[in-house]
Parts: C-alpha cells; sequence; structure tokens
C-alpha cells in the first residue's frame, strides 16, 4: 500500500481537478481531497467533501467490495 503525505496529495490536486470524472482520495476511512466534478454529483462544493467520514458518499454495496479489495492486499481500494 502506498503512503500518501501532504506534499504527494498536493502534487495530485491538479491531476485531480483535471479529471472528468469524480475523484476523491482517502485515507483512514476520511476524504483527504476531492475533486469539483465529485462535488457536482453529490450536490457538494468539494471543499466541503474533504475531512468527511468516506462512508458518507459509498454505498454499503461498495464499502463491501472495498473491504474485500483491501483484505486480498489490493492497493486501489
Amino acid at each position: 500500500m502506498t503512503s500518501l503525505n501532504s506534499e504527494g496529495l498536493e502534487g495530485l490536486h491538479p491531476l485531480i481537478e483535471a479529471a472528468f470524472e469524480g475523484v476523491a482520495v482517502t485515507a483512514g476511512g476520511r476524504i483527504l481531497e476531492a475533486n469539483e466534478a465529485l462535488g457536482r454529483m453529490l450536490g457538494y462544493p468539494a471543499a466541503e467533501l474533504r475531512g468527511l467520514p468516506a462512508a458518507r458518499i459509498w454505498t454499503a454495496e461498495s464499502e463491501r467490495v472495498a473491504a474485500q479489495k483491501r483484505a486480498e492486499g489490493c492497493a486501489e481500494a
């Protein structure tokens, strides 16, 4: 699994914002970064998503799949 520090997150910000898809970066169950596309999808400004529990934007099925992937050692989960 890859560790992401604040410098790495800042370096990803331009890429995250350029994506047409909704993108969130999470760690420790919290949303660290979210782009405006995701905010539009969810009806929130991206800034309001940062710091929220990631479970607020996931369905129960999505959480189940992510937990299974993490248990299998998948870094993308």
